[in-house]
């Protein structure tokens, strides 16, 4: 696989992927028509990536110990309360009001309340590192591909169950556990990273053949979600679709394709390494973005919202950029 200064272009280009679909779910405005929704089922594929990246590249590691999955999950709390402390300077400055930062970030990371709601992502990785390295145990041995059976049995059962509550209920299933606590969900995507890494999945991404399965999967998953999951069975979020089997597929498609990608162009491989590196920053700044624009456009526009999509990213990015030339600052964006 090419690297680009000791990069893995493949997961680089996932991870722009991901952030891509990450903004996209945010600003493409579901309500606003039905090539929107559409489009925001489609960018459901998002989460399911970032966890299959992480996946691919803690399960693999020569050694995976707690002492340094503690390290990364303070890391990662630390980025998050230092966001809400700079907020809470904010709110003092614009509008004389003050909140608490520790709490905020409790909430969002536990409860997806808050300013920086998309830190709850934060709150599942600490969960699934709690098991990380029991799945790492499990990955290096005999039973790795029977195990990721039983996690692929687990969240389909989960999927099923979810559309008969829906029918029943009302409500999905997951609508009753808070998103960072669906472990099961995370736990399955994080390990299928890691199984496609050690069973050394690689496809030629040039295939006709990949390239017609992926496609295929994005459409069936996308008629499913639209036509079976929205206006059959009454699901609204995308985030209720994680366990389908159809988003299961168009996911490992989409991973499995983009991961084996191969760019002989150096200066090609420096872009997608460089944007990489500020996807984290893309991640949390982006919802700043889109809360500023809020003040001005309420997102009802499908048009509009579709070129926001593509517009939030880039402003979010040039900031993400700007941030880590400050070498005071540059550590709340590089995790």
């Amino acid at each position: 696989m090419q690297r680009n200064k000791k990069r893995i272009i493949g997961i680089d280009f996932l991870k722009i992927l991901a952030c891509l679909g990450v903004v996209g779910l945010h600003t493409i405005g579901k309500d606003s028509s039905t090539i929107n929704r559409i489009l925001y089922y489609f960018c459901g594929y998002a989460i399911p990536i970032f966890f299959m990246v992480h996946g691919y590249l803690l399960l693999n590691k020569d050694n995976l110990n707690y002492k340094y999955l503690i390290h990364k999950a303070i890391t990662f709390l630390c980025v998050a309360f230092l966001w809400n402390c700079a907020i809470m300077i904010i709110q003092i400055i614009l509008y004389k009001s003050i909140i608490n930062p520790l709490k905020e970030t409790l909430r969002e990371i536990v409860v997806q309340r808050g300013f920086f709601f998309q830190f709850w992502y934060f709150g599942a990785l600490f969960l699934v590192y709690l098991v990380a390295p029991f799945l790492y145990k499990i990955l290096h041995s005999s039973k790795r591909v029977q195990f990721g059976i039983i996690l692929l049995a687990i969240v389909v059962i989960i999927d099923i169950l979810s559309i008969y509550f829906s029918k029943t209920v009302g409500e999905p299933l997951q609508s009753r556990i808070s998103q960072p606590f669906r472990i099961w969900t995370w736990i399955f995507y994080f390990y299928s990273g890691g199984l496609i890494k050690k069973l050394n999945i690689q496809i030629d991404n040039k295939s006709r053949k990949i390239l017609f399965f992926l496609l295929i999967s994005i459409i069936v998953n996308s008629v499913y979600d639209y036509f079976v999951g929205y206006k059959i069975i009454g699901i609204e979020w995308a985030e209720y679709f994680y366990d389908n089997i159809f988003m299961i597929c168009e996911s490992v498609l989409l991973f499995i394709t983009f991961n084996g990608i191969k760019i002989d162009n150096i200066r090609i491989n420096h872009i997608i390494s460089s944007v990489s590196s500020l996807i984290m920053g893309v991640f949390v700044i982006h919802v700043m973005v889109i809360k500023v624009i809020e003040k001005c456009y309420n997102f009802q526009n499908s048009i509009y919202n579709l070129i926001l999509w593509f517009v939030v990213f880039l402003i979010s990015l040039i900031i993400s950029k700007i941030v880590s030339c400050i070498p005071i600052l540059k550590g709340l964006i590089k995790l």
